[in-house]
């Protein structure tokens, strides 16, 4: 099981690529203590965090690009020069200072395609790496604290709680994560299935809403990159070419290409196009059964709020990545949809991978 240092010394890894597969990892070993307190009939936010995570991860590294998009890169950059012996790409030499920031120190000539990839992949990563600084440590005292409790413990509740701040989220409060753990706690001493279900699905949800709160300006910074590297080019700048209406426009038009044509999330069965409808597991109905008809009050509220697709899964798409509304609609119909995914619960790395990594090395093969 994951310790409270291991979580200490991930969230402090100057490695950005090596910490990304940390923190992909330690999900996963938190999911499955989750799953030891809760039950393996549900998934936990940790279940869908581990995924997420892996996904994070091909955008820090630019390792999933389309092949003729990524050969695109490799030469944009140098048109003059690509035949030189010592010409390194764009995504090699990110990586060295994703492994080493020190280096980036020493970078004076990042081109327009180094300098997008750089945006996306600080901004993925400082994101990945603030929701797992914030969430790991009460997941961890959730499993070894209130996980042992045999009988529902107001009073030990409580003293679990006192580690957040009260208050809305935009005032920098924890009233989601208050709530969403009164929810998986109440879940651990319910008999009925569907009341379970429900209190899983809402503390899930709860958790996801103030994760993407927490990294709106991460995610439309990522999406806005391409943009604003070409704005800032010496020939966008001169006396102001086109005006601002337009480049709004222009970055509103390409978080919505993005969006459709690139973004994904993939889980052990495949990926999900986040441009596309959500997608239940191979073989299963649109939700799980206790999913069906809601019948716990604050997850109807939630789903009102968020969920606009009128209990089906058609019109679930995101449009445009970068807003709050886009994304918790995927997301609400994603979690009700996988509530009950058992291959969510399936490690995202090989043990020789995982092995490797605890060695401190990036390890090969497919990430």
């Amino acid at each position: 099981m994951l310790t409270r240092t291991e979580i200490d010394q991930i969230i402090r890894m100057p490695n950005l690529i090596l910490r990304n597969l940390r923190i992909t990892q330690a999900y996963y070993e938190l999911s499955q203590g989750m799953a030891q307190v809760l039950g393996h009939e549900n998934t936990n936010w940790c279940s869908f965090a581990t995924y997420a995570s892996k996904t994070a991860g091909y955008a820090i590294r630019h390792d999933r690009l389309p092949d003729k998009l990524a050969l695109a890169f490799e030469w944009a950059d140098a048109p003059f020069d690509r035949l030189r012996a010592d010409r390194v790409a764009p995504r090699t030499r990110l990586h060295t200072y994703l492994t080493d920031p020190a280096r980036r120190l020493m970078v004076e000539d990042e081109g327009v395609v180094e300098s997008i990839l750089d945006c996306i992949s600080l901004s993925v990563s400082i994101g990945n790496g603030r929701v797992f600084a914030e969430l790991a440590h009460p997941f961890h005292r959730f499993i070894t604290e209130l996980g042992q409790d045999t009988t529902y413990d107001e009073n030990h509740l409580q003293y679990f709680l006192a580690q957040f701040r009260p208050g809305p989220i935009k005032e920098d409060g924890q009233d989601y994560l208050i709530e969403a753990f009164t929810s998986y706690y109440q879940a651990r001493f319910m008999d009925d299935a569907a009341h379970k279900a429900q209190a899983m699905l809402l503390a899930n949800l709860l958790v996801g809403l103030h994760e993407q709160i927490r990294l709106q300006p991460h995610i439309a910074e990522a999406l806005e990159a391409p943009v604003a590297a070409l704005r800032a080019q010496p020939a966008a700048k001169l006396g102001g070419v086109l005006p601002a209406s337009a480049w709004k426009m222009a970055r509103r038009m390409g978080q919505q290409l993005l969006t459709r044509s690139m973004m994904f999330i993939t889980i052990p069965a495949g990926e999900l196009r986040l441009g596309q409808n959500v997608k239940p597991p191979v073989g299963a109905y649109k939700f799980p059964p206790a999913l069906v008809t809601i019948q716990n009050g604050r997850l109807r509220q939630l789903l009102n709020r968020w969920d606009f697709s009128d209990e089906t899964l058609t019109g679930t798409a995101a449009v445009n990545w970068a807003r709050l509304e886009d994304r918790m609609h995927f997301i609400a119909d994603f979690f009700r949809s996988h509530q009950q995914n058992a291959d969510l619960f399936q490690p995202p790395f090989v043990p020789v991978q995982v092995a490797g990594m605890l060695s401190g090395y990036i390890p090969g093969g497919v990430l």
